[in-house]
């Protein structure tokens, strides 16, 4: 399912063993715009503390409910392994994240997703941190997590000029990514500078350049196909019908074909 992320903070998050805390925000990577993080902040249930989450460890997303719940207790969530105060999210903290759960590295040369092979035991804890060490490269290296808080805002150009800004996200829940059930789907773009009153949405796979320090986000569709491409309402389910509709306006080629 695909649903809007809108303020993470309205949804609550629950534990196997009971609720733990709401979502505070979500790191997708901007390579291929998986969620790889949730941000849970916790600080309600433990003083002041956010923690990361795979979403490995989704057991259940009820976006009509606002209700999200987790596979793992309470007491495995409160003793994960704690950043450091300098830096909240370091590849140091990730490799420690990933072998205290056992979540399959998503990096290039990481450990696989899914079980072994029938037959070929499992990954010691030790066998899986060198290899989650080993590859996720050195620590000043870009590790590509963006906030998907921080790029709310970013401004969304055309091909032919300014189209808008980026409104939020929609994620879809039970995407088709082998170690990763969750990507951002589409960006939901506000063109009230442009179009009034009108919302358009965009996917990721059409970005053709990104400018962080500027907030500049590039796609590859023109201002006219943008004009005549259906409108978003954020009150009305995101239905094939509508993204086939989309899809052919732009020339696009639907990523369920």
């Amino acid at each position: 399912m695909i649903g809007r992320l809108g303020d993470p903070d309205r949804f609550e998050v629950e534990a196997s063993d009971g609720k733990i805390g709401n979502l505070s925000d979500v790191y997708v990577d901007d390579c291929d715009w998986c969620v790889r993080y949730l941000v849970i902040d916790i600080g309600d249930w433990i003083s002041d503390r956010k923690v990361l989450i795979s979403p490995e460890e989704i057991d259940k997303m009820d976006w009509q409910n606002e209700k999200l719940k987790l596979n793992v207790p309470k007491k495995q969530v409160k003793e994960s392994p704690e950043p450091e105060a300098e830096r909240p999210v370091s590849k140091k903290h990730l490799v420690a994240l990933h072998n205290y759960y056992g979540w399959s590295a998503y990096w290039p040369g990481g450990m696989p997703a899914g079980p072994p092979p029938t037959g070929v035991p499992p990954p010691t804890p030790s066998e899986m941190g060198e290899v989650v060490s080993e590859n996720l490269g050195d620590e000043e290296e870009p590790m590509h997590l963006r906030s998907a808080e921080e790029i709310k805002g970013y401004h969304i150009h055309a091909t032919d000029g300014r189209i808008g800004h980026l409104e939020d996200l929609l994620i879809e829940d039970e995407a088709n990514v082998p170690e990763n059930r969750w990507m951002v789907r589409y960006f939901i773009v506000n063109t009230r500078d442009w179009l009034p009153g009108r919302d358009v949405i965009v996917s990721p796979e059409w970005i053709e350049d990104v400018d962080w320090l500027s907030s500049h986000i590039g796609v590859d569709v023109s201002k006219e196909d943008i004009k005549n491409s259906p409108e978003y309402n954020p009150e009305q389910e995101l239905t094939r019908d509508y993204e086939v509709i989309l899809y052919e306006n732009l020339d696009k080629t639907g990523y369920w074909l």
